[in-house]
């Protein structure tokens, strides 16, 4: 088990921070939707769930 540990180490290692990076980028979503911020908008829209593509004028 340790020979296997220590021949994919650094697979574990990218593993490991490409794994904290998205839990880092999904809390970062869950905090913005809460406090009632557009994680997804190119603006500050505001409207939470409702904000959408179509809303969006050019």
């Amino acid at each position: 088990m340790l020979e296997w540990i220590i021949s994919n180490g650094a697979n574990l290692i990218i593993g490991a921070v490409v794994l904290a990076i998205a839990a880092l980028a999904g809390l970062n979503v869950y905090r913005t939707r809460k406090s009632g911020g557009c994680s997804g908008c190119s603006s500050s829209c505001g409207s939470g769930s409702e904000c959408s593509v179509s809303d969006h004028k050019p």
